[in-house]
């Protein structure tokens, strides 16, 4: 019993046995030998389920879902075509609750020009992309938050998410925080809570997550 975990672009695995071998190779070498895989990189896990991104010989990028428990795993194709412009950043969140569907998610938001963002979806249930934008000026002005820049920005390079009631929320620079649904139809930005007292300068939110069906948010204050 144990759990991978990402460091760097390498997994880990620590063993909650006390035995010091790890039942699945932790570097997960073998996904290499799969037909056409070149490179992998782990890129999240959720609920049991492991998220590689990988690329072929071709330099072809695609995704691999993989589930250390049973050793199965599933090709999910690459969200971009050949013809896409580059994009300069893009965060990626991976969706899996066994207990109330047995399809994953993802969802993957993209910056792009000025303050627009693209959010793609994809659905292991239906197998395809879905493909909308979120125009970040719109949410800011609609939520009022004049001194907000109009285009945050995700925290972190592997940012703080949470499922709840089947919506994913992020958190964004500006004391504001994402909420789209995993099929990306739903989406909006909201003002992250002010802390106790109702003190809103010098505080940020810096954890955000559910727990007994309830969802969370940890404000930082200085």
């Amino acid at each position: 019993m144990g759990f991978s975990f990402l460091r760097g672009e390498l997994g880990s695995f620590i063993n909650l046995s006390g035995g010091s071998a790890s039942p699945v190779d932790p570097s997960f070498t073998f996904l290499k030998k799969l037909p056409g895989i070149h490179n992998i990189w782990l890129r999240a896990s959720c609920n049991g389920l492991l998220l590689f991104r990988h690329s072929t010989w071709f330099r072809e990028l695609g995704y691999i879902v993989f589930n250390p428990a049973t050793e199965q795993w599933a090709a999910v194709p690459s969200e971009h075509t050949l013809a896409d412009r580059p994009i300069r950043l893009n965060h990626t969140c991976f969706v899996f609750n066994p207990a109330v569907s047995p399809y994953f998610h993802l969802v993957i938001i993209s910056a792009q020009e000025g303050s627009l963002a693209t959010v793609q979806s994809y659905s292991s249930e239906t197998g395809v992309w879905r493909h909308t934008q979120i125009d970040w000026a719109q949410e800011v002005w609609r939520i009022r938050q004049w001194n907000a820049p109009p285009r945050p920005q995700i925290r972190g390079a592997v940012p703080c998410a949470a499922i709840f009631n089947g919506m994913l929320y992020l958190i964004l620079t500006d004391k504001q925080i994402f909420e789209v649904d995993v099929e990306g139809k739903t989406k909006r930005i909201i003002r992250a809570p002010s802390s106790v007292g109702g003190r809103v300068h010098g505080c940020c939110p810096l954890f955000i997550g559910q727990s007994q069906g309830h969802l969370y948010c940890i404000n930082e204050e200085h």
